[in-house]
Protein backbone atom coordinates (compact mmCIF):
# COMPACT_ATOMS: atom_id res chain seq x y z
CA UNK A 1 0.00 0.00 0.00
CA UNK A 2 1.07 3.67 -0.97
CA UNK A 3 -0.01 6.42 1.06
CA UNK A 4 -1.31 9.57 -0.74
CA UNK A 5 -2.38 12.78 0.15
CA UNK A 6 -6.15 13.67 0.30
CA UNK A 7 -6.63 16.87 2.24
CA UNK A 8 -5.88 18.85 4.96
CA UNK A 9 -8.27 19.32 7.54
CA UNK A 10 -8.73 22.37 9.46
CA UNK A 11 -7.11 20.71 12.79
CA UNK A 12 -7.15 17.35 14.25
CA UNK A 13 -10.74 16.43 15.29
CA UNK A 14 -12.01 17.30 12.31
CA UNK A 15 -9.07 15.12 10.25
CA UNK A 16 -9.88 12.08 12.95
CA UNK A 17 -13.66 12.53 12.30
CA UNK A 18 -12.48 12.12 8.32
CA UNK A 19 -10.72 8.96 9.21
CA UNK A 20 -13.22 7.28 10.40
CA UNK A 21 -15.47 8.11 8.18
CA UNK A 22 -13.07 6.85 5.82
CA UNK A 23 -12.67 3.59 7.33
CA UNK A 24 -16.30 3.07 7.84
CA UNK A 25 -16.78 2.55 4.24
CA UNK A 26 -13.66 0.15 4.01
CA UNK A 27 -10.98 2.84 2.99
CA UNK A 28 -7.76 2.80 4.64
CA UNK A 29 -7.07 6.24 5.96
CA UNK A 30 -5.26 7.82 8.71
CA UNK A 31 -4.02 11.17 9.92
CA UNK A 32 -0.30 12.16 8.66
CA UNK A 33 2.13 11.60 11.61
CA UNK A 34 3.85 14.70 12.42
CA UNK A 35 1.29 16.87 12.15
CA UNK A 36 -0.20 16.19 15.66
CA UNK A 37 1.70 15.88 19.12
CA UNK A 38 -0.05 13.56 21.72
CA UNK A 39 2.07 15.62 24.69
CA UNK A 40 0.25 18.54 23.62
CA UNK A 41 -3.15 16.94 23.35
CA UNK A 42 -5.55 17.87 20.54
CA UNK A 43 -4.02 19.68 17.52
CA UNK A 44 -5.84 23.10 16.35
CA UNK A 45 -3.38 23.28 13.26
CA UNK A 46 -3.82 22.10 10.15
CA UNK A 47 -3.62 18.49 9.55
CA UNK A 48 -2.98 16.29 6.58
CA UNK A 49 -5.01 12.84 5.85
CA UNK A 50 -3.42 10.01 4.07
CA UNK A 51 -5.38 7.37 2.24
CA UNK A 52 -4.06 4.34 0.35
CA UNK A 53 -3.41 5.66 -3.01
CA UNK A 54 -5.62 3.34 -4.96
CA UNK A 55 -8.36 4.96 -3.21
CA UNK A 56 -8.03 8.63 -3.28
CA UNK A 57 -10.48 9.47 -6.26
CA UNK A 58 -13.06 7.10 -4.20
CA UNK A 59 -11.99 8.91 -0.85
CA UNK A 60 -12.48 12.75 -2.54
CA UNK A 61 -15.98 11.42 -3.93
CA UNK A 62 -17.22 9.80 -0.58
CA UNK A 63 -15.92 13.11 1.62
CA UNK A 64 -17.78 15.40 -0.75
CA UNK A 65 -20.89 13.93 -0.83
CA UNK A 66 -21.18 12.84 3.37
CA UNK A 67 -19.27 16.78 4.15
CA UNK A 68 -20.93 19.10 1.70
CA UNK A 69 -23.46 21.82 2.21
CA UNK A 70 -26.94 21.07 1.95
CA UNK A 71 -29.18 23.26 -0.79
CA UNK A 72 -30.37 26.30 0.72
CA UNK A 73 -33.84 24.63 0.31
CA UNK A 74 -33.02 22.46 2.72
CA UNK A 75 -32.04 25.06 5.25
CA UNK A 76 -34.98 27.16 4.62
CA UNK A 77 -36.81 24.08 5.46
CA UNK A 78 -35.05 23.84 8.56
CA UNK A 79 -35.56 27.39 9.35
CA UNK A 80 -39.16 26.79 9.29
CA UNK A 81 -39.83 24.21 11.26
CA UNK A 82 -37.77 25.84 14.32
CA UNK A 83 -40.12 28.06 16.80
CA UNK A 84 -39.65 31.43 17.18
CA UNK A 85 -37.16 31.99 20.57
Amino acid sequence: MRWTYLATASGQMEAEFWVDLLKEEGIAALVMPGDTSSFLGVSPNPVRVLVDGSCVHDARRLLAERLREPPESEWEAVDAAEPDG
